[in-house]
């Protein structure tokens, strides 16, 4: 009866977790997350030091528009004119000295046009102001969100564990065998004492890594929901996981000075391969330390700060939740019954929707139209520069015996090498202006595969968390809850209930993978489309 009784509290604890695990945020602790995402895009476009790079190069563009379009300076000219070379002096009518100035008369147009070129330069810069902004604010928001995938794979792995340490105890009682594995006597005693430590290597090691969910941690990898119960936090931020598994005693268990009966051999690997799971969760639960530390020190060297400065609690804003997943499985609907038809209701606008919003809108794309009118006002300004600028000048001079004289002066430059000099600078601005909407139309067409490759990514995150949410993990829940029915009316193996852990485990972390992929999606399309692109 307490075996029974215990069961059930496993069964119970495991499928009230998930559920709780799997439960979107509450709308207060998701409003916080945002508010608290919202804060760190704020301090991280405040503190960019590419941000404030990209402002000061407006600056630089700005500062030169004037010059663009300024008139040439005049020249002060002094001197003597007309002085012999045999008698030096004044007394000869012809020498003067002399006073003018003179003047660059550049041809209409040119100037405007240098400055149009300058103008069009700063509207560049600006737009590249507006690209770093969502490149910074794009890093943070995937950076906190694979910190929360962690954080959410952490939670499940602890939890899992606690479980898995929790059934081997159980296993434990019903077989006989007490808080220690029992060994069997004489012959057999050998065989089955060496793996009573943490087995690395041989059958059970084998089949436990067949058999133990693995729990990604790419930086591709989603991220979503809260913390859940970690337990104390570690200096950097770390979640810290519960207590250590008790060891295993390698010594055989005695009661009264005589050997515990000896376990079954096949409830003794089944009880080994469970260590052995256990095992590997300590395992994958290591990798995710290290990786969320990586993580932390990627989203605070985006917030211009220490690399191991905590980050509050991360959970996903309850927009991004809302969009991505259904509130129910009952609401799940597909936008058709053929194999591999989308989540139907998807809040996304279309991709040619979100194309068009991005021509209009993006920034990357505004920097090369604003490079292309730069240029074609150059073009058109060597076009021009074939007729030379006038040089005008007025000079007085001064005779001390005489009346004094004024000279004004024009002067033109002859292009006699038309053909090797302007006509080729017109040329290589041509070439130029054409080199830029070449690319430009490169970029538009690989701009727009790319927003299609995003939406595309964004729509398999939802649809797979529908199948998720509507039938992958309610069946795996299902399946575990009859595995441990069986189990404790021995009609199954403990070999089946960790099957069925296993692919509940699987199912979870590929729920907050899913979640996290969709967010990390939305972050990038509304990078790359210059706006938000969720209602």
């Amino acid at each position: 009866m307490q075996l029974a009784r215990s069961g059930a509290g496993v069964r119970a604890r495991a499928c009230a977790a998930a559920a709780a695990l799997l439960l979107p945020a509450t709308s207060a602790g998701a409003q916080r997350s945002a508010d608290a995402l919202d804060s760190l895009v704020s301090a991280a476009l405040a503190a960019s030091p590419l941000v404030r790079a990209a402002a000061a190069r407006v600056d630089a563009a700005a500062a030169r528009v004037g010059p663009a379009g300024a008139r040439p300076d005049p020249m002060l000219m002094a001197g003597v004119q007309n002085l012999p070379l045999s008698a030096p002096g004044f007394a000869d009518e012809m020498t003067m000295a002399m006073v003018g100035v003179g003047q660059t008369v550049t041809l209409p147009g040119k100037r405007a046009l240098r400055r149009t070129a300058a103008e069009r330069e700063v509207d560049a810069a600006r737009a590249e102001v507006a690209r770093v902004r969502l490149d910074v604010a794009r890093d943070v928001r995937t950076a906190y969100l694979d910190l929360a995938y962690l954080d959410r794979a952490l939670t499940l792995v602890a939890r899992n564990r606690t479980l898995l340490v929790e059934q081997v105890r159980v296993a434990e009682s019903r077989y006989g065998s007490g808080a220690d594995l029992a060994l069997a006597p004489t012959t057999s005693m050998a065989s089955r004492a060496a793996p009573l430590a943490m087995p690395t290597t041989g059958a059970p090691m084998a089949a436990a890594r067949a058999a133990t969910p693995r729990v990604s941690a790419s930086a591709s990898a989603p991220a979503m929901g809260g913390m859940g119960s970690m337990g104390a936090g570690g200096g950097d931020g770390t979640p810290m996981l519960p207590a250590a598994m008790p060891a295993v005693n390698a010594a055989p268990a005695v009661m009264g000075g005589a050997m515990r009966a000896p376990m079954p051999g096949g409830a003794l690997q089944e009880i080994l391969r469970a260590r052995a799971e256990v095992a590997r969760l300590a395992e994958d639960a290591a990798a995710l330390v290290e990786e969320r530390r990586a993580v932390l020190a990627r989203l605070n060297a985006a917030l211009d700060r220490p690399s191991a400065t905590p980050v509050d609690a991360t959970v996903v804003p309850a927009r991004i939740v809302r969009a991505a997943v259904a509130p129910s499985a009952r609401e799940v609907r597909f936008t058709s019954a053929a194999l591999g038809a989308r989540a139907a209701g998807s809040p996304l606008p279309s991709v040619e929707t979100l194309q068009a919003l991005a021509t209009e809108r993006s920034p990357i794309l505004r920097t090369h139209e604003a490079l292309i009118a730069a240029q074609r006002a150059r073009v058109e300004l060597a076009r021009r520069e074939r007729r030379p600028d006038l040089d005008v000048a007025l000079q007085y001079g001064v005779r001390p015996r005489h009346p004094d004289m004024i000279t004004a002066t024009v002067s033109v430059p002859i292009p006699v090498q038309r053909r090797r000099v302007q006509d080729q600078l017109v040329a290589g601005a041509r070439a130029e202006l054409t080199a830029l909407e070449a690319e430009h139309h490169q970029q538009l067409a690989v701009h727009g595969a790319e927003i299609a490759r995003l939406h595309a990514e964004a729509e398999r995150a939802r649809t797979q968390l529908a199948l998720l949410s509507s039938a992958a993990m309610p069946q795996a829940q299902a399946s575990l809850a009859a595995s441990l029915a069986a189990y404790r009316a021995g009609q199954a193996g403990l070999a089946a209930v960790l099957d069925a852990h296993a692919a509940v485990f699987d199912q979870e972390t590929a729920y907050q993978r899913a979640l996290t992929d969709f967010a990390r999606a939305v972050a990038e399309l509304e990078r790359s489309v210059g706006a938000e692109v969720l209602p």
